[in-house]
């Protein structure tokens, strides 16, 4: 499962948070353990990926499952932080200068 976090955000407590979602869910094989790291980085986030072992025939299930899990954990005030938010940044355009005929000089 892949789920981002702000730049501005505490990898560890998201780590925390995400190892004790699958630790609830007991079709999530205790062996071997879940790994929760940081994978990518985005235009707004740091992409993470939480990687715990079921069995192939709960594979869909927990996948389904962790995924509302993790949404309606974070809705939780004390997760408040863990939610990404969009970064933008507005980069003025330059003023439209004219380009110069061959030869002519500036001033």
């Amino acid at each position: 499962m892949d789920f981002g976090i702000g730049y501005s955000d505490d990898i560890e407590r998201t780590k925390t948070v995400m190892l004790q979602v699958v630790a609830e869910k007991e079709v999530c094989l205790k062996r071997p353990k879940p790994r929760v790291f940081a994978g990518d980085f985005a235009a707004s986030s740091v992409n993470n990926f939480c990687r715990p072992c079921v069995r192939t025939d709960d594979y869909c299930d927990v996948l389904w499952e962790l995924a509302e899990e993790r949404k309606l954990n974070w809705r939780m005030p004390e997760h408040q932080s863990l939610v990404p938010s969009m970064m933008y940044i507005f980069i003025p355009k330059r003023p439209h200068r004219p380009m110069m005929k061959y030869g002519e000089t500036t001033g």
